[in-house]
């Protein structure tokens, strides 16, 4: 079922006219800076998106110029490890061709906002990825030292009910061109 639902939501994504992307893009990033997740958040673990995911990269420039603790994943066999990077970083082309950090060490200190990738996502905070489960081992593992999930997408990538099993880890947060849907037990809510 997650493999289906996986195929239909990234063929509605990848639809989506380029200029549309940009646009719809630019909405999702500015709800996000202009929220008190970003605001209060003293360290950021973003992630470089791909293909027709959210472009983050006006986020990176953002949290570089808001001098915020920058943190992006780097894959290392099947994990994700979060490296620091300092305003003077290189970037290269990683697992499946993402771009990640050259170098740096792990990061260990708490991460206040945690952005991730998805594929969809539905009302109770579930989020559908590639497959490979790399960010759901990341977030169970660094799961005490990360204060605030949040995961970027476009509203057409919604779902009512995604199929969830036992690994797989909620988000606090989504936030799309609509606004942000903070996640609580069996609602939600849009914030300001």
């Amino acid at each position: 079922m997650k493999k289906q639902v996986r195929f239909d939501a990234l063929k509605k994504r990848n639809s989506i006219p380029l200029l549309e992307q940009i646009e719809l893009s630019s909405k999702v990033i500015n709800n996000l800076v202009n929220s008190s997740f970003w605001h209060n958040a003293t360290s950021v673990m973003l992630y470089l998106s791909i293909g027709s995911e959210v472009f983050t990269l006006f986020l990176l420039s953002k949290a570089i110029e808001q001098d915020k603790e920058l943190v992006l994943p780097k894959v290392k066999g099947k994990h994700i490890v979060p490296v620091r990077v300092g305003s003077n970083f290189k970037l290269i082309s990683g697992f499946g061709g993402i771009l990640e950090p050259e170098k740096g060490d792990e990061y260990v200190n708490s991460i206040s906002l945690c952005v991730v990738p998805l594929v969809a996502f539905d009302n109770k905070g579930y989020r559908l990825g590639y497959g490979g489960g790399y960010y759901d081992r990341f977030l169970k593992k660094y799961n005490d030292k990360i204060k605030l999930k949040v995961g970027l997408a476009y509203e057409i990538q919604r779902y009512e009910d995604l199929p969830a099993e036992d690994h797989d880890m909620m988000l606090d947060a989504i936030c799309t061109e609509r606004g942000i849907m903070q996640v609580e037990i069996s609602k939600y809510s849009f914030l300001e």
